[in-house]
């Protein structure tokens, strides 16, 4: 089969003959790179590149993986060489299996994933297979020496191996936006049709013994952020609430942001800074409250009660005189953090607090489908691409690209969450902030029982919810902003079929109000039930003024666009 050397021959591509490698020039190096190759310039014929997703924020994707430790080798394309229709060089028709192999050579002490893209739509290929295989004498080794020094010897290596099936692409129905027998993609299929796009990505793949997730999620710095302003690159981590202005002749009125699982607070609530709706959210609850924060922690080795823990102590360390007044707001996995606050962790504290009002948007009060071991695949390759889709809304929305430091925050977990599923053994104890998410769990069966001094109910609290179904129609679908091939996909119930229930494309719907059931409920005084539509996913609910409408006059602040 031919094979095409990339990375100074460090990375090896061997492919069948119905399917073409493009190496990509540093231009089109990014997700949103555009770019032809001319005919005959990979000794090929007729074959273009994958487009990517547009947008000038595209590019703050891999800058986010970088900053994780996931640094790009070299990205090249997979194209399908023949024709639709006919049959390619070997004789074989358009569709039947082919593998392509991905070799790289790596120092010991380094590991590699591949993240693949078709038009927006984001899947990860981890590595074959344990393979403790040398690298080749003389074989130069990504990201060190190309020679030894004088009297060194040279770095030990070893080799990362990758499969990939793939199968060129059948004609689509005229009219069609895509035929979903094609796309069998990424977290519902197992295997690529048509042109793709992969990124191969280097880490240190140090492996530590007992908490491995531990170690990977280290560098992420939990802290409180003030949320000044409407300007995202204007919010300010800080350690404890010492550092935050506040009244001391009177109780201090606090708004508390937590954000849900992956993401810091930029990533969770920056979207708010796009929009006029969000804008006037965030400037009238800056005149409602003494302070507006947001709490960044580690939503993946800690699980939701150890997050409260470390909340508290960042509150508690501030005597204020009087016992603060604080409203809530929790996004997805952030409601567990905030109700473990509320009912297990300050009833029997030293630190008072007067708890309000508790908005709970899109949360997993009693958890999710994704977060059981076996859909971890499909969660994080579904959340990938929703993070690029969420970046196509607010281009939508605004006209312009979405900060760089938004798109970060909402992949602030990925590289984490990708080296954990890349380096974990069958001794390691798995992901202790999802296994607290698993619903029949035992972190969301003992906190859907009565906590001694927790809150009764009647209290205000109140739910944002959302069943996301796409809509199709002859030539586009809605929301716009997510890819065919997903779209494809979730049409055809894919995502139900999944999770087996209702769900905004993450959370089970039944899920987001579901808060002391087994007791009784009566929790919720209030809700914006968005039911089965399809304009409101996961990642998107800040974007909506609904939502931000809701918000303000839940917390009784005069937000309007």
């Amino acid at each position: 089969m031919p094979s095409l050397e990339l990375a100074g021959g460090s990375l090896r591509v061997t492919y069948p003959p119905s399917y073409v490698v493009l190496p990509q020039p540093p231009e089109a190096a990014r997700p949103g790179g555009r770019a032809t190759r001319t005919p005959g310039s990979s000794g090929h014929s007729g074959a273009s590149v994958p487009a990517g997703f547009a947008g000038d924020d595209s590019d703050a994707m891999l800058d986010a993986f970088s900053a994780q430790g996931l640094e790009l080798v070299e990205p090249f394309d997979l194209v399908p060489a023949a024709a639709a229709g006919s049959a390619d060089a070997g004789g074989r028709p358009p569709g039947r299996p082919g593998k392509v192999r991905v070799a790289l050579d790596l120092p010991e002490g380094q590991n590699a994933v591949i993240l693949l893209e078709q038009d927006g739509f984001f899947f990860w290929q981890l590595p074959a297979g344990p393979d403790q295989t040398p690298a080749g004498p003389g074989r130069p080794i990504a990201g060190s020496p190309q020679s030894a020094a004088p009297g060194e010897s040279p770095q030990a290596g070893h080799v990362v191996r990758f499969e990939i099936d793939v199968r060129p692409a059948k004609p689509a129905p005229p009219a069609a936006i895509t035929d979903p027998a094609r796309h069998v993609l990424g977290p519902f299929g197992d295997y690529v049709i048509g042109q793709v796009r992969a990124y191969v990505l280097k880490f240190a793949a140090r492996v530590v013994p007992g908490a491995l997730m531990s170690f990977l999620e280290r560098d992420l710095h939990p802290g409180l952020v003030l949320m000044t302003g409407t300007d995202v690159t204007h919010w300010l981590l800080v350690d404890n609430l010492a550092q935050v202005p506040l009244p001391q002749d009177r109780p201090a009125r606090i708004l508390l942001f937590v954000p849900g699982t992956f993401t810091t607070t930029v990533g969770s609530y920056g979207v708010l800074t796009t929009t006029a709706a969000g804008r006037a959210l965030l400037t009238a609850a800056a005149g409602s409250y003494d302070a507006v924060i947001g709490f960044d922690h580690r939503t993946l080795s800690r699980d939701p009660l150890e997050n409260a823990m470390d909340l508290y102590s960042r509150l508690a360390v501030r005597d204020l005189g009087f016992p603060p007044a604080i409203d809530l707001v929790g996004y997805s996995r952030g409601g567990l953090v905030a109700r473990s606050l509320i009912e297990y962790v300050l009833p029997s504290a030293a630190w008072h607090a007067d708890i309000g009002k508790v908005a709970f948007v899109g949360a997993t009060n009693a958890g999710t489908q994704l977060a059981e071991p076996d859909n971890w695949g499909a969660f994080i390759d579904l959340y990938t691409t929703l993070v690029a889709a969420t970046a196509r809304s607010v281009a939508f929305a605004t006209g312009a690209p979405a900060a760089a430091e938004i798109i970060e925050g909402l992949l602030a977990g990925i590289g984490a969450f990708v080296k954990f599923l890349v380096l974990a053994t069958v001794t390691d104890k798995g992901i202790p902030g999802l296994a607290a998410m698993e619903p029949d769990g035992p972190f969301i069966t003992a906190i859907n029982g009565t906590q001694p001094g927790q809150p009764v109910a009647g209290t205000p609290w109140y739910v944002v919810s959302s069943d996301f179904e796409v809509t199709r129609m002859d030539d586009r679908h809605q929301p716009p902003e997510l890819p065919p091939e997903l779209v494809a996909k979730l049409a055809d119930g894919l995502a139900d079929q999944l999770m087996g229930v209702q769900n905004d494309l993450i959370v089970d719907t039944a899920s987001m109000g579901a808060i002391d059931l087994p007791s009784g409920g009566g929790f919720v005084k209030d809700s914006l039930a968005f039911g089965t539509n399809g304009v409101v996913h996961h990642l998107n609910y800040f974007i909506q003024p609904r939502v931000c409408d809701a918000l303000a006059n839940w917390l009784n602040t005069a937000a309007r666009p």
